[in-house]
């Protein structure tokens, strides 16, 4: 049994050596840990070349964001299973053992990991159902957040269904919302949800994601995509259409505040 573990990185010189530790320190299991450079312009590519043949690195020769980045990961994978890291965050001991496990016993198409979301005073945990149906990844991936993670980070997945249905890459070229365009297919396909507890992911909350400025082009694109597509697959009832419109209004008044309120708000979310 082999677990890929897929980092995509751009700028990461500062965490990337504590997410790389906390994968290749998981016992019980075999590990193949790919990085996907994608264009640094700092010295991150120096520091992934300190691991040698421990690591497999796969170089950008520019950038092409994290939604192809993670793809190009997965075309590189030969685990059983899984999962993404993202370079700012890391896994706590044990967590691929444990999702492994849970994987196994359920028969999961998707392990959902437990999430705490670290700073560096707190660690809170993500709350979450710990009971999923396909229709409640839907309605999340369409606007009620609340109902499932629409992270990508922080699941485990089986490869041969990843793999079946992440085939279609949706029109995306920007950095808010590449986790719900990577799940969307996944989430039409009708997987089998698992949720492990004692497999805990951590989040660096105000690491990579909060240096970055969100574009209101990049919001109101991917909503139209994501519309875009249930409507294709005949998903798209009344409910999450109002939803998407609902989470597009909030999200661009959201990102009209100040970086600092910005900051505060999304803390208490």
């Amino acid at each position: 049994m082999k677990i890929s573990v897929v980092i995509a990185v751009k700028d990461g010189e500062r965490w990337i050596d504590k997410a790389i530790r906390s994968v290749l320190s998981q016992k019980g299991v075999d590990i193949e840990l790919i990085v996907v450079e994608d264009g640094s312009t700092d010295r991150t590519l120096q520091r992934l070349r300190r691991y040698g043949d421990q690591i497999t690195v796969h170089v950008h020769p520019f950038t092409k964001g994290q939604y192809f980045s993670r793809n190009e990961g997965l075309k590189l994978a030969h685990g059983e299973y899984i999962t993404f890291v993202d370079a700012d965050d890391w896994l706590s001991p044990n967590a691929l053992l444990n999702a492994y496990n849970t994987a196994q016993a359920t028969t999961a198409d998707i392990t959902q990991m437990s999430v705490k979301r670290r700073t560096p005073r707190l660690a809170l945990p993500l709350p979450h159902p710990q009971s999923y149906h396909t229709e409640s990844l839907l309605d999340a991936l369409s606007g009620n957040d609340h109902l499932f993670p629409v992270q990508c980070w922080g699941k485990f997945y089986r490869a041969s269904f990843l793999r079946a249905h992440q085939g279609e890459v949706l029109d995306f070229d920007g950095f808010w919302g590449e986790d719900r365009l990577f799940l969307l297919p996944l989430a039409a396909a009708n997987p089998k949800v698992a949720y492990c507890d004692q497999a805990c992911y951590n989040y660096r909350w105000g690491g990579m994601t909060i240096q970055k400025l969100i574009k209101p082009q990049e919001v109101t694109h991917v909503h139209r995509a994501t519309e875009h597509f249930l409507h294709s697959r005949g998903l798209l009832t009344p409910e999450r259409k109002r939803a998407l419109e609902e989470q597009e209004r909030a999200f661009l008044d959201y990102i009209s505040k100040p970086l600092g309120l910005r900051s505060r708000l999304a803390l208490r979310l």
